[in-house]
C-alpha cells in the first residue's frame, strides 16, 4: 500500500510507525475519554480515532481455509485417501494435495492390500479389477515408491495373499480373464508354458488337461 493510500485509509489498517500511539488511543478510549479530546491530543480527527479503536478492539481475523487445512492435515496424516478428504470438504483432490505439499505434510503409507481392495469387485468367481488397465486388459497399480514391485494388479494381489512369485516365472490366468485378480485363478508357470497354454486346447480353469507328475 502506498503512503497516500495509507493516509486515506484513516486508521482502518495497522500503522507500524505509530503502533505505540494507537495503543495509547485505545487505552484512552477504554478509560472513557471522548473521541475528539483524544484526537486533539494526538493531532488527528475524531473519526480517525474511532477507526483506530475499532481496528484494535476487533477480534483477529481468521482465514477459514486455515482451519480447514488443519483438519485436512489430520486426516491426511492418518492415511485417509485424498479423494475421501476432498469429497468431505467439497474440493478437488488436487487442492488437498497442493495444501499438504505447501505445508510439508506427508501421508502415512497405507498397506498395499487396502489400496488394492478398493479397486476390486469381489465375487465368488473372478475378482474383477475396476482400476486402470493396460492395452492388454490387465489391471495396473501404482506400488509404493521404492518397493521395486511390479505394477500389474494381479501379481501384487498374488504376492499379498499367496506369497512371492518364483524367480523367472509368470502368472497364468487359468480363467482366461486378464481383468481378474483372484490369486486362486493364477498359476505360476514359465513363459514358454504360459504361451503354450494360450493355444487352443491349453489349460483352463477346471480343465483336466494338467501336466502329469513324473
Amino acid at each position: 500500500m502506498s503512503a497516500d493510500a495509507f493516509r486515506k485509509s484513516k486508521g482502518r489498517y495497522p500503522d507500524p510507525d505509530n503502533a505505540e500511539r494507537d495503543r495509547q488511543i485505545a487505552a484512552a478510549r477504554a478509560a472513557g475519554e471522548f473521541l475528539d479530546d483524544i484526537g486533539r491530543k494526538h493531532g488527528i480527527s475524531g473519526s480517525r480515532v474511532a477507526a483506530i479503536v475499532a481496528r484494535l478492539s476487533a477480534p483477529p481475523r481468521v482465514d477459514p481455509r486455515i482451519a480447514q487445512t488443519q483438519k485436512m492435515a489430520e486426516l491426511y496424516s492418518m492415511g485417509v485417501p485424498t479423494k475421501q478428504i476432498a469429497a468431505r470438504f467439497g474440493v478437488k483432490p488436487c487442492v488437498v494435495n497442493m495444501r499438504m505439499h505447501r505445508a510439508g505434510i506427508k501421508a502415512v503409507p497405507r498397506p498395499v492390500w487396502d489400496r488394492l481392495a478398493e479397486r476390486i469387485e469381489f465375487a465368488s468367481g473372478c475378482w474383477l479389477w475396476r482400476g486402470k488397465r493396460d492395452k492388454f486388459g490387465y489391471g495396473v497399480f501404482q506400488p509404493p515408491e521404492g518397493s521395486g514391485r511390479t505394477s500389474r494388479a494381479h501379481r501384487l494381489t498374488y504376492e499379498e495373499l499367496i506369497g512371492p512369485i518364483p524367480a523367472g516365472m509368470v502368472l497364468d490366468h487359468l480363467c482366461r480373464t486378464p481383468q481378474c485378480v483372484n490369486p486362486w485363478h493364477l498359476d505360476p508357470t514359465s513363459i514358454l508354458e504360459n504361451l503354450q497354454r494360450g493355444l487352443p486346447g491349453g489349460r483352463r480353469l477346471g480343465s483336466k488337461n494338467k501336466k502329469k507328475k513324473k
